[in-house]
C-alpha cells in the first residue's frame, strides 16, 4: 500500500456477520461520507467519524487485516488523532482497529473516552493484523484514538455497543388477603414485567434501603404482619443498574380484644350446665368437646357426660366488623371418682411371734387369687397365693412368711387356724371384711382405706356422713365413698366386725396378780412413777411379785390392747423369790419416745420387731447408761438384743 493510497490484499474472503444478540453494531455498510467525515445511524444512534487531517472516507476492506466489508479510515495516513462522536451517551463494548497502510510497522494506540467514568485503553496494533480492542465503557459520548510520534494510518471496522437494556415496569402492586389482620400472613402481588431485570427486590424504609426479600415470580410471601408498613418494589439484576420503585402501604388492622374464663371443674354426673358465659366482648362463638353454643353471642352450655373424664379446652372466638378474628381458651376438668375398694380382709396374729390385727385391701391378682396389702404405714405386709398355698409375708423381705399348707389351694378367705411356720406358739386367722377393736370409731374404720377424703355413711342414701368419733357397731354395714376434686363417688358397702370387749381388770391374791381376761397375750410392768418399767419374761396371765410395789398388765387380743390400773403389792406370797434379772436393764418400758439402757457388756445392740427384722441398731459402752430414741417406731412389741444374744422385750406405746 502506497503512502497516499490504501492498498488491500487481493485475497478475498466471504464473512457472514450473524447478529446473535440484540446489540448495536456500527459496521459502516450504510455510512455516508463527504471526504472529510463519515457517519452511520443504527437503532437511532448516530456515530460520526473525524480525524485531525479531515480526510475520513469509507471503503470496502475486503478482509484486509481481518476486516469485514466497509471500514472507516484516514485517507492520507498522517492523522494524529481519529475521533468517533455519538449523538447520545452510549455504552461501548469494543472497536476493531487496524493500520490502513501496509508500510506501517505497527505501534501502541491509545483509546480515550469522553463522558461517563471510564479509563483510556492502550492496545498494540500490528502491521498486518487488526485487533478487537475491548473497552467496556459506559455512558460515553465519544472516543479518540491517538498514537505516539507523528501521524498514523488510523482505520476502524465494527464498533460494538451492548444490547439495549429493557427496563422493568410495574403496572400495579396489590396484596392478599384484602383485609390484613394483626398476625395474618400476607402475600404481595407484583403486576408488571421484569423485562431485562432478573428479579423483583422488596424494600422497607425507602427504595433500596432495607431489603425484605426478592422474587423472580409475580408474588412474594411477606409472612405474618403486626404493624402497618410501606413496601418499595423495583426490578434489579441483569443489565439493570437500578430504577425507581413503586410503593404500597399495607394497613394492619388490630384484632378484637377477647377474654374468657372457663367454669369451675365439674363432676361427670353434674348434668348439663346451661346459660354459661364469661367471654368478652360479646358476639363470639364458644366451641369445644361437650360445648353447644347458644347462637346469641353470649352464652353456651356444657355437658360433662358428653365431654367425658379428662381436661377439656373451651375456646371463645370473636370476629369484629373488619373481619379480624381472635380467640382465647381456658380448660375445664371433668372428674369421675371411682367408689373405694372394699375388698378387705382382716388378719389377726397372736403369740410371741406377732400380736396384731389389721386390715388388708385387695390390690392385685396373683396366681388367680386376690393379693391383699396391709394398711400399716411402717409394716408393709401382704397376703397372697403362691400357687400351692396362702402366705402372709413382709413385702420385699425374704424368709418372713407365715403359711398354712393344710388350706386347699382353691379356697379363699375367710381362712382360720393358720399356724405361722416361724412362730410355733402363735396362731393366725383371716376374716372377710373389716375388723375394728371394741370401742373403735369411724376414724379407726377410715384407716383401713389408703385413699384420702373418705366419707362413711350409715346407709346408701343419708346425706350426712358419720362423725369420726362415732362408735362402730358390730355386724353393721357401712357405706364408704371418696371425694376427688369435689366429686364424691358412689358408695361401696362393707361388713364390719367389732372385736369383743377386752377385760382390763386384774385381781391380787397373796402377792400374785391375775388378769381377768383369758385367751390373750399379756405383758406385765412395774409402775415406777417415772414411766412404766417393762418386766422381761413376764408374759403370763398371772404375775408373782418378788418385791413390794405397784404393777399393771397390758392385755392384747387380736391386736386390740387394754391395760389395767396399777395394783399395789404390799405383802409378798410364800413363793420362792429368785433373781432373774438379765445382764442389762432398760427403762422406761413401755416407752413412747426414748429408753435408757445399761449393760454389763458393751458393743452393738439391735432392736428387732416381731417378724425378726432389725429396725434399729446402736452401740453401748459397758456399765454406762445409753439413751436410745424409739419415737420413730410403730406401737408394738420389740426385742432389744445384746452382743451375747441376751434380749429384753421393749414395748412401744403411743
Amino acid at each position: 500500500m502506497k503512502k497516499n493510497t490504501l492498498v488491500f490484499s487481493i485475497i478475498c474472503m466471504l464473512f457472514f456477520n450473524i447478529n446473535l444478540f440484540s446489540q448495536t453494531t456500527f459496521d459502516w455498510e450504510t455510512a455516508i461520507t463527504n471526504g472529510v467525515s463519515a457517519s452511520q445511524s443504527v437503532n437511532g444512534i448516530t456515530a460520526t467519524v473525524t480525524n485531525s487531517s479531515n480526510d475520513v472516507d469509507i471503503i470496502n476492506g475486503n478482509g484486509f487485516d481481518g476486516t469485514t466489508d466497509n471500514v472507516a479510515y484516514s485517507v492520507t495516513g498522517l492523522a494524529t488523532s481519529f475521533t468517533v462522536n455519538f449523538n447520545t451517551a452510549v455504552d461501548m463494548t469494543s472497536v476493531f482497529a487496524f493500520t490502513g497502510d501496509d508500510s506501517y510497522l505497527g505501534g501502541t494506540w491509545t483509546f480515550t473516552p469522553s463522558g461517563g467514568t471510564n479509563s483510556a485503553v492502550d492496545a498494540y496494533i500490528g502491521q498486518f493484523s487488526g485487533s478487537t480492542v475491548l473497552v467496556n465503557w459506559t455512558g460515553i459520548t465519544s472516543f479518540t484514538i491517538t498514537g505516539s510520534g507523528g501521524g498514523h494510518p488510523f482505520a476502524i471496522d465494527n464498533i460494538e455497543l451492548p444490547a439495549a437494556c429493557s427496563e422493568p415496569n410495574i403496572s400495579s402492586l396489590t396484596y392478599s388477603p384484602g383485609t390484613i389482620c394483626n398476625g395474618t400472613s400476607v402475600t404481595l402481588n407484583i403486576i408488571g414485567d421484569l423485562n431485562d431485570a432478573t428479579e423483583w427486590k422488596i424494600y422497607t424504609d425507602s427504595c433500596g434501603e432495607t431489603l425484605v426479600g426478592s422474587t423472580a415470580t409475580s408474588s412474594y410471601l411477606l409472612g405474618e404482619l403486626s404493624t402497618t408498613t410501606t413496601y418499595y418494589v423495583r426490578g434489579e439484576g441483569g443489565c439493570i443498574s437500578g430504577t425507581s420503585c413503586e410503593m404500597i402501604e399495607l394497613l394492619v388492622t388490630p384484632l378484637p380484644t377477647v377474654t374468657f374464663t372457663a367454669p369451675e371443674d365439674l363432676c361427670l354426673d353434674a348434668g348439663i350446665q346451661a346459660d354459661l358465659g364469661g367471654g368478652t366482648a360479646t358476639g363470639g362463638v364458644y366451641s369445644g368437646t361437650g360445648i353447644t353454643d347458644d347462637g346469641n353471642g353470649m352464652t353456651y352450655s356444657f355437658d360433662p357426660a358428653a365431654a367425658g373424664v379428662g381436661i377439656h379446652t373451651i375456646t371463645y372466638t370473636l370476629t369484629n366488623a373488619n373481619g379480624c378474628t381472635n380467640a382465647v381458651s381456658d380448660d375445664i376438668e371433668v372428674t369421675n371418682t371411682d367408689a373405694p375398694s372394699v375388698d378387705i380382709i382382716t388378719v389377726g396374729l397372736t403369740g410371741d411371734c406377732a400380736e396384731l390385727s389389721t386390715g388388708f385391701t385387695k390390690t392385685d391378682i396373683l396366681n388367680g387369687k386376690n393379693v391383699y396389702i396391709s394398711n400399716l404405714d411402717n409394716f408393709p405386709l401382704a397376703v397372697g397365693f403362691d400357687g400351692t398355698k396362702w402366705v402372709l409375708f413382709a413385702m420385699d423381705i425374704e424368709n418372713t412368711g407365715f403359711e398354712n399348707t393344710s388350706v386347699p389351694a382353691g379356697l379363699t378367705p375367710p381362712l382360720t387356724g393358720w399356724v405361722p411356720t416361724q412362730c410355733f406358739d402363735g396362731t393366725m386367722d383371716i376374716y372377710l371384711g373389716a375388723y375394728v377393736c371394741h370401742g373403735g370409731t369411724i376414724a379407726d374404720l377410715s384407716l383401713l382405706f389408703s385413699e384420702d377424703n373418705i366419707k362413711i355413711y350409715v346407709d346408701a342414701t343419708t346425706e350426712t356422713p358419720l362423725a369420726e368419733t362415732d362408735l362402730v357397731i358390730n355386724g353393721n354395714q357401712y357405706y364408704i365413698s371418696k371425694t376427688i376434686n369435689g366429686c364424691e363417688s358412689d358408695r361401696s358397702v362393707i361388713e364390719v366386725t367389732v372385736g369383743s370387749e377386752i377385760n382390763n381388770e386384774a385381781t391380787l391374791n397373796a402377792g400374785v396378780i391375775t388378769a381377768t381376761q383369758s385367751n390373750a397375750s399379756y405383758q406385765w410392768f412395774a409402775c415406777t412413777g417415772e414411766g412404766d418399767e417393762y418386766l422381761d419374761g413376764e408374759t403370763g396371765q398371772s404375775f408373782t411379785a418378788t418385791e413390794p410395789g405397784d404393777y399393771k398388765v397390758w392385755v392384747s387380743v387380736l391386736g386390740c390392747s387394754v391395760e389395767s390400773i396399777c395394783i399395789t403389792v404390799s405383802t409378798l406370797g410364800t413363793t420362792e423369790i429368785t433373781d432373774n434379772k438379765s445382764n442389762f436393764s432398760m427403762y422406761p418400758n413401755p416407752s413412747s419416745s426414748q429408753v435408757k439402757i445399761k449393760s454389763s457388756l458393751g458393743g452393738q445392740f439391735k432392736i428387732i420387731n416381731q417378724l425378726g427384722q432389725t429396725v434399729k441398731s446402736f452401740n453401748a459402752t459397758a456399765t454406762i447408761e445409753t439413751t436410745v430414741f424409739v419415737g420413730d417406731l410403730s406401737e408394738g412389741i420389740y426385742f432389744v438384743q445384746g452382743t451375747d444374744g441376751a434380749s429384753e422385750k421393749l414395748m412401744i406405746k403411743k
